[in-house]
């Protein structure tokens, strides 16, 4: 004893681990749990010690050891009102503020300080304390219990204890401590402001005393049936029993409290029970000494009892007890029945069996539990006694409740079994007098048999045999319709014989009694019966019950309440029997026509306005038993009677529905409203309730007819409003509530292949979520959630069996609520938009703990965590606070307001009790996971992120060690993984580490590595973590996040030395060895169905795990400057992929999952990318790596409709990459590129077709351009075709004409070209035309009637008509830019088709220039506007397409003089302000700096320069700018002094071969050729590199522009691009050269005004000529018509006729060739400028021959001297190998002398850049010098 004094034991986690509900543990461990307790066990709530009388002196000195003197007053308060020792009061308050109080430090500080709000905290620690008591005795209760139950996992345990302490020990201590309490007493005086002794406290303590007073009488029946009572304790007891009158007298209890009349009541009937089981007739007596004694100290005492109903069962035992003792005796029976029938016949006064029926129909003893069985077979074995004592004659039937509690007894399923069995057991009689008196007594037998059929199978097989053969059938004679004479038998004086046939049943054929059949006669409490004896079927009798209830109907006849009352008893045992069949042949044939009847009594009974509901809920209830076997007949028979709610309105929204709209209650909801709400009984609820989740489960009826309706009923009309109805019985409350939850749970949890299927089951669904989110019912369901520990715990302190409570009642319907409201957040995004508010539920639950929160959800269901009765509470917690965590966008701490300890404590704690279901551990980890990525509060409680330390936590209790935290933080728990990991790498498929590994995945995903930074620092991280991805590999592992974690860490690292550990181990992991075996898991693919919608819905986990090492190949390969895959694990993986590749396009093919090949085709084609050249080793390789791209593209041509766009583009892109690397290897096999081109221009068709069928349609943007990437990439796969195989235009140009090619292209640009969301696919489709129109096909294009789909189509939009061509307001449609794109595109296509096809495509092109007259006019103007790229190629297109029109002067003269005249005007303006940039530095500067930018960042700036006018000048005769000679001199001079200022030197690279290779120098000379086939030829990105262009310095300084002319600054002029600076020079002299010489020749002008020319070319060119000497002469002496010669090839001029008469066919390519024998130079320019070009191409746009040498022909027509206007030259034909001179005329004659030799003194000479400059220098000098 004295051990246990001082010591206080957590009994609550006792109980959870003996209970065997809560743990799973093995027996020894419960076994020495115990053992340890021993003592506590034996002495019970004796441990409990009250408070010695210095205890006010003891506490000060308890604290004053434990350095707590802070606290002295509160735990002096404490001490006192717990009314108990002063160690254990500490003791309490120590558990209590560990495991019970969630509140932070200082509010505990408040709770102390404030009179207030300490009353409140001594209270929680009084209900903590009473629940630990109440706990102690459930403990012991529950070993009693099952110490013998061979079922318990823990029986052995039980055992052990209970046979060392002793049950006689045990029985006599628990009566000790009932004596205890019962005379336990307190002061019933109140004063103001004692907190001691307020009525509430008193009244709790009362309360707490009758609920132990329980649990100790339930511990002392025990221990008296497993060992029999002595006779001292037996009459203790009885003295201590009447002591408190059985319970009815005690101390502050309020008789009209309902729970403190059920406290008081269950106290009698344990009393009682007790009693009854000490002397039950199960027990031995053949104890002759311990009756004698019991009887001796009993009998008096008893006798003496017979005032008060609670008697009577007392007396009944007492008398059966002392009958049976008596037994052996030598009294007579007669003396015994007149000693001891009196106190039958008392008991029977006191109305002993009406007493006891209502005593076992008691909840306490409705639970069976093993006390429940006890007391149930106490009574049975009591009633079999009374009836083999008294029942001879059948006169206990007369009694009344007796058939009532004999048919209660039969429901238990063994006394059931025993009375079947035993067919000689005395209790038959009372069952034979039920028998005898149907059906005159209807319902006797009713009960009983209901009562057997359910409580077995055999029961029930026994009993139907039994109702189908009834012995007798019994009536009174009132009225009789028949005739009966005396039995010829003497013997029998009661016995008649029938005269003729009888017919009882008069609408009953089959049941006639037959004459000469036996009757008996008997007079019984003065009613005189007929017993007919003949074979009666039970359910005929009630089938006449039923005619007669109608025809009463028919008749408006008064009906009877006992014919009611008869009628529900036997629809009643109808219905037990049928939930018993199996099969419609169960029924038999007497069953069919009461069963039928059942639906004509509601058809009968629905117009009565208050009719039995009773009755009616009972034909309901066969109707839903009947649904089972029955289903859609019953249904609409059953909705024929119009009982039910309807909908009157079908295929609505599910908000129109949850609102009410088109819902009728129907008489269901009458019925509630009128009646059952007023009487608190809810019969008729609960049995439509019944048939409405029958047919649900079956699915049974119309959802529209059916389920909706029902569900809206639930919805409106019960669960908003069912707290505030009256109830009778509150069990029918949590009846319907369950079934209401239950209900609501099966349609949120309907799986999502079904909502596929069914979406009337959506609809459902959808209702549901919508109405908890927005509607009334969201409040009332977080009323039930809200319930919280403390009133669970009151109800689990009331309950007698803990084990049936814990799964059961209130427990049950927090579960269900709780787990509704998970549901309803899971679901919210079915019902509500992505970025909508938070609902009125969110908001009523994430409500902050200032703000005004009733409820307290987050912290009532962090607080389930803790509840001890039910496991499932914590792992719901834990579930439900996780998705809080999910869904709450703000603080979940704050709601919570728990310090960090406490967080630690209330989860990570629990991490660590081996007794914890793993459950309950991985829902914490989950919990855990999900605040990492949402909840940053919680995370660091959990990562244990430290910060300056709170001094209100050291106020209750002082630490040794400051720095010591009350629970770790998680990063143990991951230490301890990595460790477990390391050496064990299997172990990682457990679940538990699969959370925490999800933890450290979480935390790179997040960002939030520096939390485990302590972990990262230690060398075996890395290899410790990954050690599942470089050891063998493990089933089932989810690798795809050790994969997300390395590459998240490999893109965040910048250097490899500060991560060593994590480089070792990604080089291991890239290891051939360690590579070749991952490669073979990750490529380990399944085959999966398509059909299977469970699959496809989920993402496995070997997908998962393919798509993550396809991300961090990604990642590995833009760090391969870092780290590099080396060449052997990198061939195997190309090789692994191709071989995955092509198997998962088998498995597509077949109609298997697609997304394996969507994957890997994206994976290989990132790996691809990576490699530069083949990495094939063999032609061999290099045919079969061809041969499997073509079997790609076949698949996917073949499967393309239903083809993911990713596969589609990954595919396309693979096979241009595939191109590209093999484009030597493929030109081999013809027949591979023959496939490719086939099945390109198939894909090409079907994406051609489904942007037509688009454009039909009305389709959103987003959607439209979701498929622009896979028509691109097709069309560059195309052009990459054409490119690489020329050769092969026959077997193309099949397929081009087999699907129609250039009329779809055209068609679809004709569709696409104004819509500017399709922009890039018709920039891409001209892209393709042009090489079309530029390789073999422009004569194909033609035909197809081009410009009757283009140049309509090609018309600018209206947008930018309207708002400016140069507009860039990103709100319009289409942008200028865009638009300049494609209209640049569409000229060139007629530019080009012109060159091919000149006399063919003349027209037509002329036509195009009619239509585009004004749109080419704005394209030569839109200098002013702009100078970006886009717009300088618009206007070089525009120059060259009008300078290829030009040379057809005699097609356009006729009809297009004007229009030709036109465009030429713009060009001069083009060139005038070309011309003028030059001399306005600052204009030009800004121009060409902001085209980088947006034009409307500039449009103000250049608009405050006067000199710039905005949109297309006016062309008319007065307004044409004109260039002057002085404005190019002046400019040329300026060019001239900047080459100057940069001190640029010629290189003398020869730009020309000639045919003696002597002097070759390959590296320094280009031909046109390769200028003609350079990549920018086939509108392929040139990849020369680009020269930066010297940057202007900060410093540079510009003086404003105040007049036309401003001479720019030195330093301006030196930071100018020399190369654009000669090009400009060029130009601008051969223009000055060019005009000077038509000039001199006119002979309009007068002979001064040729004068000034030549004096004015003279002066302001002395620059140029200086620098010719300077730059290119080199020596002023020379003169300057000499030239240095860098290489010469001599001409022979062979003169014949035929010579003299130029081919026709030649003549065009000659014209094609005109001016361009003296700029040779330029080739060799454009090839320089293409390898340097500026950032805006100024070259390319100012060449003044640009244009026609990029699309030149050979150097062999190049070098043809052209015809000139005015002299002749010798033309060179190169086009032999035999060089020849032809003379071509001119429109001058040239006369041939034949006499002239054959040498010419002509020869070739290799051609430098600064010769044609110094040429220039030389005309100018000779048009100075002469006159003519």
């Amino acid at each position: 004893m004295s051990a246990a004094e001082n010591k206080i034991t957590q009994w609550k986690r006792v109980y959870q681990l003996v209970s065997g509900t809560f743990y799973n543990e093995n027996q020894e461990v419960v076994k020495k749990k115990l053992l340890e307790l021993q003592n506590e066990i034996q002495d019970g709530i004796k441990i409990f010690k009250k408070p010695k009388a210095d205890a006010t002196e003891e506490t000060e000195k308890l604290l004053n050891e434990k350095q707590q003197t802070k606290i002295l007053p509160f735990a002096q308060k404490l001490q006192k009102y717990l009314d108990l020792d002063v160690k254990q009061s500490y003791k309490i308050l120590c558990y209590y503020l560990e495991n019970e109080y969630r509140g932070s430090a200082s509010s505990l500080q408040n709770f102390v300080s404030n009179e207030s709000l300490m009353i409140k905290l001594l209270n929680d620690i009084w209900f903590y304390y009473t629940l630990e008591r109440m706990v102690l005795l459930k403990v012991v209760k529950c070993v009693l219990e099952y110490h013998e139950s061979p079922d318990h996992p823990y029986r052995e345990a039980f055992k052990a204890i209970v046979d060392k302490i002793g049950l006689a020990v045990l029985r006599k201590s628990y009566i000790e401590q009932f004596e205890m309490i019962l005379k336990d007493v307190q002061q019933g005086k109140f004063l103001p402001g004692d907190i001691f002794n307020s009525p509430q406290k008193l009244q709790s303590w009362s309360e707490r005393k009758h609920r132990e007073m329980n649990e100790i009488l339930q511990i002392i029946l025990l221990t008296t049936f497993y060992d029999p009572i002595q006779a001292d304790e037996l009459q203790n007891l009885l003295d201590l029993f009447k002591a408190h009158s059985f319970g009815k007298q005690n101390q502050f209890l309020n008789a009209s409290n309902s729970v403190h009349t059920d406290l008081i009541q269950k106290v009698t009937y344990n009393e009682i029970a007790v009693l009854m089981v000490a002397l039950s007739t199960n027990n031995n007596y053949d104890d002759t000494k311990w009756i004698n004694e019991v009887i001796s100290k009993l009998d008096e005492k008893i006798i003496a009892m017979h005032h008060y109903q609670e008697h009577g069962p007392i007396l009944l035992s007492w008398m059966i007890f002392k009958f049976s003792s008596k037994k052996n005796n030598d009294t007579t029976a007669i003396d015994q029945f007149n000693n001891y029938g009196k106190l039958g016949a008392r008991a029977v006064q006191l109305n002993v069996f009406e007493y006891m029926y209502k005593m076992i129909i008691h909840r306490q003893f409705q639970d069976k539990s093993l006390i429940s069985k006890i007391v149930f077979r106490c009574i049975y074995d009591n009633l079999v006694t009374l009836c083999d004592l008294f029942n001879a004659d059948g006169s206990l039937s007369y009694h009344s409740k007796i058939f009532n509690l004999f048919s209660e007894v039969l429901k238990q399923s063994s006394i059931a079994k025993d009375f079947c069995k035993n067919e000689e057991s005395a209790i038959r009689t009372l069952f034979n007098s039920a028998v005898e008196k149907f059906p005159h007594e209807f319902v006797p037998l009713s009960l009983l048999a209901k009562s057997l059929s359910t409580a077995s199978i055999t029961s029930y097989n026994w009993i139907m045999q039994y109702l189908q053969n009834l012995p007798v059938y019994t009536e009174q004679p009132n009225d009789p319709l028949y005739e009966l004479r005396k039995s010829d038998d003497d013997n029998e004086e009661d016995s008649y014989v029938l005269l003729s046939d009888y017919q009882p049943f008069r609408r009953i054929k089959e049941f006639i009694v037959r004459a000469d059949n036996s009757a008996v006669v008997r007079e019984e409490k003065g009613k005189m019966y007929v017993y007919f004896l003949i074979k009666l079927n039970y359910f005929h009798a009630l089938q006449n019950e039923i005619h007669e209830l109608l025809n009463c109907i028919v008749s408006y006849a008064e009906i009877q309440e006992n014919t009611l009352k008869r009628l529900e008893s036997g629809i009643n045992l109808l219905t037990s029997i049928i939930r018993r069949i199996d099969s419609p042949d169960d029924i038999t044939n007497e069953m069919i026509h009461p069963t039928e009847m059942v639906l004509d009594i509601l058809e009968k009974f629905k117009i009565f306005q208050h009719p039995s509901l009773e009755l009616m809920a009972a034909c309901v209830n066969v109707c839903a038993e009947l649904v089972t076997n029955f289903g859609e007949e019953i249904f609409r028979r059953f909705q024929n009677l119009n009982i039910s709610p309807v909908v009157n309105v079908i295929h609505q929204d599910f908000k129109v529905y949850s609102n009410g709209n088109g819902f009728e209650l129907g008489l269901v909801g009458y019925y509630l409203i009128n009646i059952e709400r007023s009487s608190g009984c809810y019969n008729f609820l609960k049995a439509y309730f019944n048939f409405l989740k029958k047919c649900s489960k079956l699915e049974i009826g119309d959802v529209y007819a059916i389920e909706l309706p029902g569900l809206l009923f639930i919805i409106r009309e019960v669960f908003n409003n069912i707290h505030t109805w009256y109830f009778e019985n509150e069990q029918d409350r949590m009846e319907i509530l369950l079934f209401i939850f239950e209900f609501l749970h099966d349609f949120l949890t309907i799986p999502n292949e079904v909502i596929k299927e069914d979406l009337s089951k959506k609809l459902l669904r959808d209702i549901c979520v919508y109405s908890f989110l927005y509607l009334d019912n969201a409040s009332s369901l977080l009323r039930y959630v809200a319930i919280g520990n403390a009133a669970l715990q009151n109800f689990m302190e009331n309950e007698s069996n803990w084990f049936v409570a814990a799964d059961s009642q209130l427990n049950l319907l927090v579960i269900n609520a709780m787990r509704i409201l998970m549901q309803t957040l899971r679901l919210k995004e079915t019902v509500t938009l992505n970025n909508e508010v938070l609902t009125p539920l969110e908001q009523m639950i994430y409500t902050q703990p200032k703000q005004r929160d009733a409820l307290k959800i987050i912290p009532i269901v962090a607080n389930y965590t803790t509840y001890s009765f039910n496991r499932r509470f914590a792992v719901l917690s834990c579930r439900l606070l996780r998705r809080f965590a999910i869904e709450f966008q703000s603080s979940l701490s704050a709601c919570l307001d728990l310090e960090a300890d406490q967080v630690r404590m209330m989860f990570l704690q629990r991490l660590r009790d081996e007794l914890e279901s793993d459950d309950l551990k991985i829902s914490i980890l989950d919990f855990v996971n999900a605040c990492i990525d949402k909840q940053p509060g919680l995370t660091e409680a959990f990562f244990k992120v430290s910060y300056e330390q709170d001094v209100r936590n050291s106020y209750f209790f002082k630490r040794a060690n400051q720095d010591e935290d009350l629970c770790e933080g998680i990063i143990s728990y991951m230490e301890e993984f990595l460790e477990a990991v390391s050496k064990d790498p299997s172990k990682i498929t457990n679940d538990q580490l699969k959370r925490i590994m999800n933890l450290f995945h979480s935390l790179w995903k997040q960002g939030l590595q520096s939390l485990v930074s302590s972990l990262l620092k230690k060398d075996t991280f890395w290899l410790s973590l990954c050690s599942p991805i470089l050891t063998t590999p493990i089933s089932n592992y989810q690798y795809s996040q050790l994969l997300n974690i390395m590459g998240i860490e490999l893109f965040k690292i910048q250097d490899m030395k500060e991560n060593e550990n994590f480089k070792k181990m990604i080089e291991k992991f890239l290891s051939k060895d360690v590579f070749q075996k991952w490669l073979r898991v990750v490529f380990e693919l399944p085959t999966m169905s398509l059909n299977d919608s469970s699959i496809i819905e989920e993402v496995p986990e070997w997908l998962g795990r393919l798509q993550s090492f396809k991300d961090f190949l990604v990642l590995l390969l833009k760090k391969k400057s870092v780290i590099k895959i080396p060449n052997e694990s990198m061939k195997e993986l190309l090789d692994k992929s191709v071989e995955a590749l092509l198997s998962a396009s088998e498995e597509m093919e077949n109609g298997n999952d697609t997304r394996p090949f969507v994957i890997l085709a994206e994976l290989y084609l990132i790996i691809l990318n990576d490699q530069n050249l083949k990495y094939t080793n063999n032609h061999e390789e290099d045919a079969q790596l061809l041969k499997n791209i073509e079997s790609l593209l076949k698949v996917v041509t073949s499967c393309y409709g239903g083809l993911h766009k990713r596969a589609k583009d990954s595919i396309l892109a693979i096979a241009i990459k595939i191109l590209s690397i093999e484009s030597d290897e493929i030109k081999n096999y013809p027949a591979v590129s023959n496939s490719f081109v086939r099945y390109n221009l198939e894909i090409l068709c079907m994406e051609f077709f489904t942007i037509e069928n688009e454009m039909k349609g009305d389709k959103s943007t987003f959607e439209r351009n979701d498929k622009t990437d896979s028509v691109i990439l097709a069309i560059n796969l195309l052009k990459k075709i054409l490119l690489i195989s020329n050769e092969f235009y026959g077997n193309c140009n099949y397929w081009f004409n087999y699907y129609k090619v250039f009329n779809r292209i055209l068609n679809i640009i004709s569709v696409i070209c104004q819509d500017s969301t399709r922009h890039k696919i018709t920039s891409e489709l001209l892209n393709l035309l042009l090489i079309l129109a530029k390789d073999s096909y422009s004569k194909n294009i033609i035909y197809c009637d081009i410009g009757d789909y283009l140049w309509i189509n090609m018309i600018t939009p209206k947008c930018l008509l309207e708002k400016g061509l140069p507009t860039m307001n990103k709100s319009a449609e289409w942008t200028s830019q865009d638009w300049w794109n494609i209209y640049t595109k569409g000229i060139e296509l007629v530019r080009v088709l012109l060159e091919r096809e000149g006399h063919l495509f003349i027209k037509d092109a002329l036509f195009f220039v009619g239509i585009h007259e004004q749109y080419l006019s704005e394209a030569l103007s839109l200098a002013k506007y702009s100078l970006e790229p886009n717009a300088l190629k618009l206007i070089k297109s525009t120059l060259e397409l009008i300078a290829e029109v030009i040379k057809y002067e005699c097609f356009w003269t006729a009809d297009y003089q004007l229009t030709i005249h036109n465009l030429i005007r713009h060009i001069q303006c083009l060139l005038d302000y070309a011309v003028s940039l030059i001399q306005r530095p600052k204009l030009l500067k800004r121009l060409t700096e902001a085209s980088k930018a947006h034009f409307q960042e500039y449009s103000d700036s250049i608009l405050s320069d006067p000199n710039v006018q905005f949109g297309a000048p006016k062309i008319n005769a007065n307004n044409v700018p004109q260039l002057t000679y002085g404005t190019v001199l002046s400019v040329i001079a300026l060019i001239v002094k900047a080459l100057n200022l940069q001190h640029f030197t010629f290189k003398q690279k020869v730009l020309n071969k000639i045919p003696s290779g002597e002097n070759d120098q390959e590296n320094d000379t280009i031909t046109m050729l390769s200028v003609g086939d350079s990549p920018s030829h086939l509108g392929l990105p040139s990849t020369s590199p680009s020269s930066p262009r010297r940057p202007f310095s900060k410093s540079l300084s510009m003086s404003s522009m105040t007049s036309s002319v401003i001479q720019p600054s030195n330093e301006l002029l030196a930071h100018l691009d020399s190369k654009i600076c000669i090009n400009v020079l060029e130009v601008l002299l051969t223009l000055l050269a060019s005009q000077s010489l038509l000039a001199l020749k006119a002979r309009h002008l007068s002979s001064r005004e040729k004068q000034l020319i030549r004096r004015e070319l003279s002066t302001e060119l002395h620059c140029l000529h200086d620098f010719v000497k300077k730059k290119i002469l080199k020596d002023s002496t020379k003169s300057p018509l000499y030239r240095n010669k860098m290489g010469a090839y001599q001409i022979i001029n062979k003169v014949d006729d035929d010579d003299l008469i130029p081919s026709t066919s030649k003549a065009p390519t000659v014209s094609q060739r005109r001016s361009q024998d003296l700029r040779v130079n330029v080739v060799r320019k454009l090839h320089l400028q293409q390898k340097s070009t500026s950032p805006f191409e100024i070259p390319t746009s100012f060449s003044p021959i640009q244009s026609s040498s990029v699309e030149s022909t050979p150097i062999r027509a190049n070098i043809n001297p052209t015809t000139s206007t005015s002299i002749k030259r010798v033309g060179f034909d190169l086009s032999s190998t035999q060089y020849k001179v032809s003379l071509l005329e001119d429109n001058e004659p040239y006369i041939v002398n034949r006499g002239d030799p054959s040498f010419t003194g002509l020869s070739l000479v290799k051609f430098v850049e600064e010769d044609y400059i110094q040429l220039l220098s030389n005309i100018f000098i000779f048009i100075c010098q002469n006159e003519n």
